[in-house]
Formats: structure tokens, sequence, C-alpha cells
């Protein structure tokens, strides 16, 4: 099912943003989320991305998360993520490799 809800607002600081995600982060709403994204960075210099309400979460968003990073750190513009997720799939995304979006809020090394 294909569900997303997406929000973007101004950060605290000049040329920040929070855009932020709720329902299906997966393949099938890869394409909206990409767009938001793509719009985020247009908008905005440094972005903090909060993931909530995660109703379900694929290879193809940790993918998207993995490149809007680079392209941040390629612009040395700062990207911060929220990754609020069920216990349960909070530790999927660990043990799979992807602690770093979970834990930290921060961007990866």
């Amino acid at each position: 099912m294909k569900s997303v809800k997406l929000k973007a607002t101004a950060g605290r600081t000049a040329g920040s943003g929070v855009l932020n995600l709720q329902g299906n982060l997966t393949l099938d709403c890869a394409e909206e989320i990409l767009r938001f994204l793509r719009e985020g960075a247009k908008k905005y210099k440094d972005v903090r991305l909060v993931c909530t309400q995660v109703a379900a979460l694929d290879l193809s968003f940790l993918q998207l998360l993995h490149s809007y990073n680079t392209y941040q750190a390629s612009r040395n513009a700062d990207f911060k993520v929220e990754l609020n997720l069920e216990p349960d799939l909070a530790q999927l995304i660990r043990t799979t490799g992807f602690a770093q979006w979970v834990d930290s809020g921060a961007r990866p090394n």
C-alpha cells in the first residue's frame, strides 16, 4: 500500500529546514520521497530528516538516505536523520549494518 506523508518546515537557523516523513518508506513511495528530498535540497542548505510513525521501511529508502547524505556532504551541507522506529524494526536495521541511521541522529562517518 502506497502511503507516505511529507511536510517541510524552516529550521531554527537561516538556510536550514526540517523534512518530515511518515508512513511507508518503501519502494512504492521512493519516487515521491526522492522528489521531496530534491525539493528540500533546493530550498534548504542544511537538512534534518525526521521520520516518525514508520509503518514500513526497505532498502530503497536506505539507499535514498545514503545518496542524499553523499549529496549533502558534496556541497558541505549538514544532514541529520532522526529515524523513530518501533523497537523490532530498529533492531533489524541495526543488525543489517545501518545502525548509524537509527542511533546517531547525525551523518554517518
